[in-house]
């Protein structure tokens, strides 16, 4: 027979205290999508909810997001894809559920804040990292693979040298 073992915590302000978990700070980040799961929003629209695994300062934290094939939202779909080497899997319009696990790719983390929910209990939602898009990594230049970067600036294209005007003394006449 096994135990249940567990340290008791003897105060409300403790037991709240012991929900709150670490996030991360605002930036762009790598990731490993951990899980992968096909459904319908509750709209009946299809969707893939992805738990992605993000390192930061040796540490692991898991931010989760839904992809929704909707019009509105499929620009995120797209994004996803571009950053986790999917494009084809993408253009063909369906993939399979299991397709993006273990890919890995690179998004961009934001806060959202803590705010009441609309269903008239009372309670609130708790503040939690978002994924507010996914970056094609090659258009971020990161010195250490699994540290954020302030800003998402992309990296504009190098500068072509002037090219002398053409001239082209061999036309027929």
């Amino acid at each position: 027979m096994s135990n249940f073992n567990y340290e008791p915590i003897a105060t409300e302000e403790e037991a709240q205290k012991a929900r709150e978990f670490p996030m991360l700070p605002e930036g762009i980040y790598d990731f490993a999508v951990m899980e992968s799961k096909f459904g319908y929003s509750g709209a009946g629209n299809p969707k893939i909810d992805l738990k992605l695994r993000i390192i930061h300062e040796g540490k692991e934290f898991n931010v989760f997001d839904t992809l929704v094939g909707t019009k509105n939202m499929i620009w995120k779909t797209k994004h996803f894809c571009e950053s986790s080497g999917l494009e084809a899997d993408y253009l063909a319009g369906t993939f399979d559920e299991h397709k993006p696990l273990n890919r890995r790719g690179t998004c961009c983390i934001i806060v959202s804040q803590a705010r009441p929910k609309n269903d008239g209990s009372g309670g609130m939602y708790k503040a939690r990292n978002e994924v507010q898009d996914y970056v094609n990594p090659t258009a971020v230049a990161k010195p250490n693979p699994f540290a954020p970067q302030a800003t998402a600036a992309p990296v504009a294209p190098p500068a072509r040298p002037e090219e002398a005007p053409f001239h082209n003394d061999d036309i027929p006449f």
